[in-house]
């Protein structure tokens, strides 16, 4: 009962939607383009990200595993973080 008494008027005709522009609004709600995200992706574009695979990265990872108590680590060698053949 309450709920149809909220959905009709007090002539008895189902209350309307207002349409858009109505309400004193010439525009819809729009969001602002903003080229900031754009601009950020084109500054890290053009550069070489920093490889993971580094000898100096894999001898740091060794010896933090190292200290941490881990077993069956490689020994560090002349071989180590080299690329493989691709035909492995």
């Amino acid at each position: 009962e309450i709920a149809l008494d909220r959905e009709v008027e007090e002539d008895g005709k189902p209350k309307m939607p207002k349409a858009l522009g109505e309400d004193g609004e010439d525009e819809p709600n729009v969001v602002a383009y903003s080229s900031q995200r754009t601009q950020e992706r084109q500054k890290t574009k053009g550069k070489q990200r920093k490889s993971i695979k580094e000898k100096d990265w894999v001898l740091h990872k060794k010896e933090i595993a190292r200290m941490r108590g881990k077993k069956n680590i490689p020994l560090d060698s002349k071989y180590t973080a080299r690329k493989r053949k691709p035909k492995f």
